[in-house]
């Protein structure tokens, strides 16, 4: 019976493989930013100001919403220190990365770092 030792060796697949994680953390934090960018929508259009925290409560906690709300913080806290992780860990193997995708990525990060300590996170999570 042979076995055959798995190495990659060839800089072209894990180039891909890291390119592919990194753009999948910035979709998915993106994909936050889009939700959390819907719940102020749907708060503005109820209560008629930008919601903050201590308003009225529009998103129901017991259906659908607290769900969606779930799948939105997972991506929004641990999406940008997993972009930072591979990040960092492709600079110790030698991976480039153009600098256009480091400066969007850099953006979805800060931008989720600025909503995560905002009040209207504040409003969705009461």
């Amino acid at each position: 019976m042979n076995t055959q030792n798995f190495v990659l060796s060839n800089k072209r697949s894990i180039n891909r493989v890291f390119h592919s994680l990194i753009f999948i953390f910035e979709a998915l934090m993106l994909l936050s930013i889009i939700i959390f960018t819907a719940f102020i929508l749907k708060g503005f259009l109820a209560i008629g100001h930008l919601p903050f925290y201590g308003d009225k409560e529009i998103i129901s906690h017991n259906g659908f919403e607290s769900k969606i709300v779930i799948i939105m913080l997972y991506p929004m806290w641990f999406g940008t220190y997993l972009w930072i992780a591979t990040f960092i860990f492709g600079l110790f193997i030698n991976i480039k990365r153009e600098r256009k995708a480091f400066i969007c990525g850099l953006a979805v990060c800060v931008v989720n770092l600025l909503i995560s300590f905002s009040s209207q996170l504040a409003w969705i999570l009461d």
